[in-house]
């Protein structure tokens, strides 16, 4: 993390005002005394803002110093340590590329007496930085929805090629999915904003453009071995991979980069989350193969009732989810699973509390089959060696289907064609393989999520008046049935006639994808703003909670 140490010396970043300083050209003949970064800049810096040190109310020892660079927002921190001060970037609002944020940090230095640093600027530039970033935009933009997805432009592998298709959950929705009939609008409404809403209603099923391609999802997908050979086999097809484990991350973006691969995406995020908010009918297959098995821990599961039945709303009519393992316990669990779900019937006039809503809509909407794998399934073990040959297997149909479609029939050809690192070591080791498949025979209805994370004006400026009350908020935690909501921080503006501004460090959502945010009210000559940084969060059922949860302890002050 970029960072520099300073003596302790108050700074004139401590003046009451709402702008401190504004930014067009840092001049490197500049000179600033006391072995000041600035002096020795090799960087110019546009449209940069800072404002003053907001103080925490929960310890003297930390402060934040909002930066305004260009489009985005972000804060360093400043924390008084025994001999001196550190002064780097809030980890949870860190911009992109780094250089934003060496850059910040640079120009303050001007405002303290520098004892060491570590942002190496001699090798800092950020007008190449500025067009790579550019680059990564460009990639970004391709019209996905088509069934070439290659570009004429033949690109050098560079880490910057691989980045562009390193997604978040919004721009996947907004680059893959925004041909399906579905709205994610965080944008702020004309009416009035008093009130966080999530409204999810139901409509005509969800269309597809004329000619789109396949779209295909694996959770976790380890050394990448099985999705990156899918995606080079069928580059008129999109796939998508999900993964936490961040060495395999970058280890599958440096061969998307060394294929130069156009219709690979990957994300860095917890599959129950984002199924929450993909639209309907939207995949072909989902592969989850070798899951931990978490057999002393069955809610840390991915496979669960309630993940089923999201996975049977989001893949296309006859579309699949295909689960692997080695691990007999996880499958006779997973199969039960299914098996109930499939034939759930809802007492007359009772309601099943443990069942989602909408699991108790797909009865009889689904097929199942199961096979179990054994090493000598396999011709000489070649396929546990190499990975490429195809398997010759036993699969015992459930008595109630006989239908068949060529979606499944080419999802499971398209299967077949490599197995992932961990199938073949198991194999190796003569475990035997056990794969569930489930179908969805029903086409959903799209779902439309709209979700404004705002604030009352009035409320917003009601808060800014009451900092004394505030601290009760500090370490304040709530836990309910979908998520949580968990009050850090709370830092302050010093008292002004004319500007005010908070910043809640708050910590939210769902336990399986949580996520840290800041919270900003302000207000300057009786403007008032309020806002989420880095971006609102995502119109999951936790976040709203959460979200809804906190307007109501801001309410009670």
């Amino acid at each position: 993390m970029p960072h520099f140490l300073a003596q302790k010396t108050k700074t004139n970043l401590d003046q009451e005002c709402a702008l401190l300083r504004a930014i067009n050209t840092l001049n490197q003949s500049d000179t600033v005394k006391n072995k000041s970064l600035a002096a020795t800049s090799l960087v110019h810096t546009q449209n940069l803002k800072i404002y003053p040190k907001l103080q925490s109310l929960k310890s003297q020892n930390l402060a934040l110093i909002p930066i305004k660079f260009d489009k985005n927002i972000f804060f360093l921190q400043e924390i008084a340590r025994s001999n001196d001060l550190l002064i780097n970037g809030l980890k949870i609002t860190r911009p992109t590329p780094v250089a934003t944020l060496k850059t910040a940090l640079e120009v303050i230095s001007k405002d303290y007496e520098i004892i060491s640093h570590n942002l190496n600027l001699d090798n800092l530039n950020l007008q190449n930085l500025q067009k790579s970033n550019q680059h990564n935009q460009n990639t970004q933009n391709l019209n996905l929805h088509h069934p070439s997805l290659q570009t004429s432009q033949t690109s050098h592998p560079t880490s910057n090629h691989s980045l562009a298709f390193l997604l978040s959950p919004k721009e996947l929705l907004g680059q893959v999915f925004s041909a399906f009939e579905m709205s994610l609008d965080s944008a702020t409404p004309k009416s009035k904003p008093d009130k966080a809403t999530t409204k999810t209603t139901t409509k005509t099923p969800a269309k597809l453009p004329a000619k789109s391609p396949k779209i295909f999802l694996e959770i976790g997908f380890g050394s990448g071995r099985h999705i990156l050979h899918l995606a080079k086999q069928n580059p008129n097809d999109i796939f998508i991979g999900l993964e936490v484990h961040t060495p395999s991350i970058e280890q599958v973006l440096k061969n998307i980069a060394i294929s130069n691969l156009q219709n690979l995406f990957i994300l860095h995020f917890d599959a129950r989350v984002l199924l929450e908010i993909l639209p309907s009918n939207s995949l072909d297959c989902i592969f989850l193969h070798f899951p931990v098995p978490w057999n002393d821990s069955p809610s840390r599961r991915v496979f669960s009732e309630h993940f089923l039945a999201i996975a049977l709303r989001v893949l296309k009519k006859g579309g699949i989810l295909e689960l692997k393992t080695d691990d007999e316990i996880y499958f006779k669990d997973a199969l039960s699973i299914s098996k109930n779900l499939q034939n759930l019937q809802s007492p007359p006039n009772q309601k099943k509390q443990s069942t989602p809503k909408i699991a108790r809509k797909m009865t009889q909407k689904m097929t199942i089959e199961s096979c179990i794998q054994t090493p000598q399934d396999f011709a000489k073990n070649d396929f546990a060696n190499n990975g490429e040959t195809n398997p010759t297997a036993t699969i015992e149909h459930n008595p109630k289907s006989s239908q068949k479609s060529n979606s499944k029939d080419s999802t499971q050809a398209l299967s077949s064609q490599i197995i992932s690192k961990y199938q073949a070591r198991w194999l190796r080791q003569n475990k035997n393989i056990f794969t569930l498949k489930v179908q969805s025979l029903r086409k959903n209805r799209a779902i439309l999520l709209k979700s404004h994370f705002l604030f009352d004006k009035n409320l917003v400026k009601s808060i800014l008046t009451k900092q004394p009350k505030l601290s009760s908020l500090i370490n304040h935690k709530q836990v309910f049935a979908n998520g949580f909501l968990h009050i850090s921080d709370i830092f302050a503006s010093q008292k002004s006639k004319d500007f005010a501004r908070l910043a809640f460090i708050v910590r939210m959502g769902d336990f399986a994808q949580p996520m840290s945010c800041v919270v900003v009210f302000e207000m300057c000559h009786k403007q008032v703003d309020s806002y989420y940084l880095k971006e609102p969060p995502l119109p999951t059922k936790a976040t709203t909670e959460a979200h809804k949860r906190f307007i109501s302890l801001l309410e009670k002050l």
